[in-house]
């Protein structure tokens, strides 16, 4: 048999189904950043669990499909770079 990414992925996929990590993420007390493309039709905005308030954020990267990081390297490196910024000087405050 012929391995292929898609033959992986689609073999994985169903090992994820059912699993819901929404809570414990919501718990989480640190910073945490999803970033997420705004054309990707796997992962949109409304799948991310963030906390209220303003350790949990979320960016979409508009135009990115599902890997902005690769797609859109500057805007993503500007997002994160701008996420722990905020955090350092919280800290040094």
């Amino acid at each position: 048999s012929t391995h292929t990414t898609s033959g992986s992925l689609a073999g994985g996929l169903p090992l994820l189904r059912g699993i819901d990590s929404t809570g414990a993420v919501r718990r989480h007390p640190g910073p945490l950043l999803s970033i997420v493309g705004g054309a990707s039709r796997l992962v949109a905005r409304r799948h991310v669990a963030v906390a209220a308030g303003p350790h949990h954020r979320v960016q979409v990267v508009p135009g990115s499909g599902m890997r902005p990081h690769t797609e859109n390297t500057a805007e993503v490196s500007a997002a994160v770079t701008a996420f722990v910024e905020t955090f350092l000087q919280q800290k040094e405050a």
